[in-house]
């Protein structure tokens, strides 16, 4: 068996977690201790190995959150250093003013001008004029991929 224990440490005001694995048996218990050693990963059982992928991937979030907060932290510095405006430093590097937008893929196709439609929002007038001239919806779906 082993057992997980959690030191937090405040980095950038945000918890960082670390991991560390400490393996017990019987004989640390005996005598009082216990010894810090590798984790070996074949001697685990399949519900342990779950619970060290669970932990590993809470604290890969964790991580990724608190190196990303670390950016931005370091980004703003930057800007307030050299006097220069974050949204123009954004535009500059290819965000627009909203962020980073999904772009959905293009559901239908017209036919006759190559215009497209996500299939959402308001019904364009090409759609709605080739629906009326006989095509239907299976035959304006876009098939390209």
């Amino acid at each position: 068996m082993f057992k997980i224990i959690y030191f937090q440490n405040i980095f950038f005001n945000n918890l960082c977690y670390d991991i560390i694995i400490f393996l017990s048996d019987y004989k640390w218990r005996k005598h009082g201790k216990k010894k810090a050693e590798a984790l070996k990963l074949d001697d685990l059982s399949l519900s342990d190995l779950d619970t060290v992928e669970q932990e590993l991937n809470r604290v890969r979030q964790l991580k990724i959150r608190t190196d990303l907060i670390r950016m931005r932290d370091e980004f703003l510095s930057y800007c307030k250093a050299n006097g220069i405006d974050p949204i123009k430093a954004m535009h500059l590097v290819g965000f627009s003013a909203q962020g980073y937008l999904r772009k959905t893929k293009p559901k239908y196709q017209d036919p006759v001008t190559g215009a497209y439609w996500a299939g959402r929002g308001k019904t364009p007038k090409w759609f709605k004029e080739r629906i009326a001239a006989g095509y239907s919806e299976k035959e304006l779906e876009n098939n390209q991929d």
